[in-house]
């Protein structure tokens, strides 16, 4: 976060006023923010930041001691800012780097892409209608409804 400060100050202090307006305009406010992996109250099992990647890759549908079977993690669209965040946080992986690999595993039907859902409040009914359901939100989104399985913090 101090590093996005830090940008921001240095383009203020250099840019033309005119310039500025333009760029706040188009700045997205939810770039930095924290994101958490949210379930359902109903789910007891804890799942690591490898976990979550296994279920959002494909490559794992339940938990290893197959306590929980066939999670369903839920995404947003490919154009919301969370999503941008959580595939390079969580993933590390670019838009075209996780395209091509859905390509790839939908033509080897390996497997599927998780479900798109349209914004944060569809993530977090979908996530209250079914217990094996994994999604992630804006941390500054979260409800008490909700359990909040980690926090990733921006820098």
């Amino acid at each position: 976060m101090q590093q996005a400060n830090r940008i921001v100050k240095n383009i203020l202090l250099k840019c033309k006023p005119y310039r500025v307006i333009t760029l706040l305009l188009f700045l997205p406010s939810q770039v930095l923010a924290d994101l958490a992996i949210i379930a359902n109250k109903e789910f007891t099992s804890d799942l690591s930041q490898r976990d979550i990647k296994m279920l959002y890759l494909g490559k794992a549908q339940h938990l290893e001691d197959k306590s929980v079977l066939a999670l369903q993690p839920v995404n947003l669209p490919y154009s919301n800012a969370q999503r941008l965040q959580f595939d390079k946080s969580v993933l590390g992986k670019t838009e075209a780097n996780l395209r091509t690999y859905w390509a790839r595993m939908i033509f080897t039907s390996r497997s599927r892409p998780p479900r798109e859902l349209t914004s944060s409040a569809d993530v977090i009914q979908h996530v209250l209608d079914k217990p094996n359901t994994i999604g992630y939100i804006d941390a500054q989104q979260l409800t008490e409804n909700v359990r909040v399985l980690f926090i990733i913090k921006q820098d």
